[in-house]
């Protein structure tokens, strides 16, 4: 279907009327998977005149513009059923709808951050203090994450470590397991665990 233009208008404009019929806020695309890098390059096409389209059709219609999602492997880059090949970024980041106060732990994303996605407990703490990102505790998760602009950060800091010390020892595990201690900051996080010498078994304190 992508492999077409007009194969790809058919698609869109069914998917359109659709939407329309039935009430829907918008569409939403998962395709399991894109094979290769030509897929990749069709997607780019489908998603920029989708989103063509979905403009075009709010204007004559009158009525609000259908939001356009797409469901992703979790990583950008991958080899599993085809080729390896990467999903085409700036054309998701570019004709998808985003909202950015949606930064909760789980929001969509586009892409992998710096150092292909993974940064020191040192880096966020740097990146948060340098650029006065706004960090929140998901009282949910147990987790911080930090975010400015279009970047996320998902990570630990000393309390939700603590937190999971703690939860740990009273479900009576034998250990925990923490990654890695070069990328701590001061042996900030590693110290941590020296402030609870109180051991449980079973749940219980022994």
């Amino acid at each position: 279907m992508v492999s077409n233009k007009k194969t790809r208008a058919i698609f869109i404009n069914s998917g359109i009327k659709i939407a329309q019929k039935f009430g829907f806020n918008g569409l939403d695309l998962d395709w399991e998977f894109p094979a290769n890098k030509v897929d990749m390059s069709n997607l780019a096409l489908l998603f920029n005149e989708w989103q063509k389209a979905l403009v075009n059709e709010a204007k004559s219609s009158g009525k609000p513009h259908l939001l356009l999602t797409f469901a992703i492997y979790y990583a950008s880059k991958f080899t599993v059923f085809g080729e390896p090949r990467s999903y085409p970024n700036n054309a998701i980041r570019k004709f998808m709808d985003w909202d950015p106060n949606i930064n909760g732990i789980g929001a969509p994303t586009v892409g992998v951050g710096r150092r292909n996605g993974t940064m020191a407990y040192f880096e966020i703490l740097e990146f948060n203090n340098k650029n006065s990102a706004t960090v929140v505790y998901d009282t949910q998760f147990g987790s911080y994450y930090s975010y400015l602009g279009d970047s996320w950060i998902g990570y630990d800091d000393v309390d939700s470590v603590s937190l999971k010390i703690q939860f740990a020892q009273f479900q009576g595990l034998g250990g925990y397991f923490l990654w890695a201690l070069g990328m701590d900051k001061d042996w900030i996080i590693s110290r941590e665990v020296k402030t609870y010498r109180t051991l449980y078994f079973r749940g219980k304190q022994v």
